[in-house]
């Protein structure tokens, strides 16, 4: 039965919503921190400002944008999108303040760098234990300094400026559900405008962003799980870019947005100039390439060539002042401490001893085929291969942490890509036969994810691999798209019985995740109730005396602080029976 033309304006409204939702998330995060790092630059300290300054630029830029488009008849659609992102953004804002990080890394420096950046530190011009001494604040570790002084800081700036509007440092995780989210609406908007049927296109649009990195630290201020969602934006646009036949943004809005995943991705972590780079650079060699068959190497040479030295600029020496600039000022290297003649050794004890003697290939291997554990060189083990889609004893509680080393990307990863490589062998040769663009889309990510994989020694840890989880998501694509270009029927049934069965079982993988996250959620209860009740403690003593239980997890404070707790920070641990904050402090 036939759509009839209300059925198909409807679908299409539906589909301008989530496309001009996809944008605005992105826009705003990108104007944020460009807002938070001007502010730096002139030396404006965090405040509710950055919020409404970002806010309202957002809102400015989605308007100029669209105003070609724009008429008595369908204004309604782009007033209703920006109430519509500004309501999930307020919800999600919410809704990921209600729970907690109770994570090493999130509460030693990322946590800490978020308060004293909402406190007034400027990292373009000041130390972190130059600003902590003048603050008078009880925060003391070198190493920690050494890493909130030289890392990158996008995250930091962004969560921060949440920060000032909420006073719940907790809220400033919101940017992986803001990422994830925009990525969706993208993907989904672009594949089922023109590769896919729009179910196929839901399906993908769900996997990418739901997956094992971004679940397992959701509820963290880890950064690995952002960086593999803007991995993947950063190919949305440049697939956007070289398929001219997609009109429904802009040329300029399509070189924005990768603009902008880039610019984050380049000031997440060190080695998201690394992705970036290497992603960029396939498509780039390809678009010249295609650019000489053209006979138009000239114009899209000094095109694509200053679009990319004006991200750069703008991502390296403007957002990454405070990071890549100040370091090399510093210490004549942009990034230190992680490599040069001061490097710090964060690899050798956070893997398995037995990797020591190893190349990176063998790593990759074990890692991926082995029981999902959290192995360190002190615990002395070494992983242990299974059969693929078999579960060993342990291993749903091995998956409870942010970081798994061993089989980080959940028990039956193994078998899905083992599948995934046997049906994307299949398809690939019957897309090259239909569609040579196509094919050449999925040559350049996948050429790119291997040379970003293989060219990195710690690729083995899960975290630091966002970009293998392409594999059964290329995999799920090329079979959507050879069902629909197959004459037989009967194959395109199969080929789409098939992809869909490689979906559900990345969704039953992601489960595990999915329910350490739920118990998190009561975590974050028993966390809340143990802040009140030392906030009355205190109340009823002027003063609580409080102690880290094991590491120098500062970031507590300000959690402390959040909840007007008025404590006293000791060393003095053997006077002390109670625990607090998911045992992570003693009072």
């Amino acid at each position: 039965m036939e759509e009839t033309n209300k059925e198909k304006n409807l679908k299409e409204i539906i589909r301008s919503y989530i496309l001009n939702v996809g944008i605005l998330l992105l826009v705003f995060i990108i104007m944020d921190i460009l807002v938070t790092t001007i502010f730096q630059i002139i030396n404006i300290p965090m405040s509710i400002a950055n919020i409404i300054v970002a806010t309202l630029i957002t809102i400015l830029i989605f308007l100029v944008i669209n105003k070609r488009k724009i008429n008595k008849s369908n204004i309604a659609i782009y007033l209703i999108s920006i109430i519509v992102t500004i309501l999930i953004f307020i919800l999600a804002t919410y809704c990921i303040g209600k729970t907690f990080d109770t994570s090493c890394d999130g509460n030693f420096y990322h946590k800490t760098a978020i308060g004293l950046i909402k406190e007034g530190w400027n990292p373009l011009y000041e130390g972190s234990e130059e600003f902590c001494e003048k603050l008078d604040t009880e925060i003391e570790n070198e190493g920690q300094f050494l890493w909130i002084d030289h890392y990158p800081k996008v995250t930091w700036n962004f969560a921060a400026s949440i920060y000032a509007v909420t006073n719940n440092i907790e809220s400033g995780k919101v940017i992986t559900i803001l990422l994830a989210i925009s990525l969706a609406c993208l993907t989904y908007y672009y594949l089922s405008d023109r590769l896919l049927k729009k179910w196929q296109a839901g399906l993908i649009a769900i996997a990418i962003p739901i997956n094992p990195i971004v679940l397992s630290q959701l509820f963290t201020f880890y950064v690995d799980g952002i960086m593999g969602l803007l991995i993947y934006g950063i190919i949305l646009f440049l697939v956007m870019i070289a398929d001219t036949k997609f009109d429904a943004i802009s040329s300029r809005v399509k070189w924005f947005g990768l603009a902008a995943e880039i610019t984050l991705c380049m000031n997440i972590k060190f080695t998201g100039i690394y992705f970036a780079a290497i992603f960029s650079i396939v498509f780039y060699i390809f678009w010249l390439v295609q650019s000489i068959k053209d006979n138009r190497f000239k114009e899209v040479f000094f095109k694509t060539t200053i679009n990319f030295i004006i991200i750069v600029i703008v991502g390296i020496g403007i957002v990454g002042a405070s990071t890549y600039i100040k370091n090399t000022i510093e210490h004549k290297n942009p990034l230190y401490p992680i490599i040069g003649k001061d490097k710090v050794d964060i690899i050798t004890t956070m893997q398995p001893e037995s990797f020591g003697e190893k190349n990176r290939f063998v790593k990759l291997f074990e890692s991926i085929f082995a029981v999902s554990e959290n192995i360190t060189y002190t615990s002395g083990n070494s992983p242990d291969l299974k059969i693929p889609f078999s579960i060993k004893d342990e291993e749903i509680n091995n998956l409870a942490i942010p970081d798994t080393r061993i089989g980080g990307y959940g028990i039956f990863f193994s078998g899905i890509l083992l599948i995934s490589i046997i049906t994307f062998i299949y398809s690939i040769i019957k897309i090259f036969k239909n569609n040579k663009n196509v094919f050449k889309y999925i040559i350049a990510i996948l050429l790119g994810t291997f040379v970003t994989t293989l060219c990195m020694a710690e690729a083995w840890w899960a975290r630091y691999s966002p970009q293998l989880y392409l594999i059964p998501i290329l995999a799920m694509f090329g079979l959507f798209y050879i069902a629909n270009v197959n004459k037989s029927k009967a194959k395109a049934i199969l080929e789409n019985v098939i992809s869909s069965i490689v979906f559900i079982i990345m969704m039953i993988n992601v489960c595990v995740f999915v329910y350490w996250r739920i118990e998190d959620i009561e975590v974050a209860r028993n966390v809340k109730y143990s802040m009140y009740n030392l906030k009355e403690m205190a109340e009823s003593r002027d003063e609580i005396e409080i102690s880290f239980n094991n590491n120098n997890y500062y970031g507590i404070i300000f959690n402390l602080r959040d909840y007007n707790v008025k404590y006293k920070l000791t060393d003095n641990k053997e006077s002390k029976e109670n625990y607090a904050y998911n045992y992570q402090l003693l009072y």
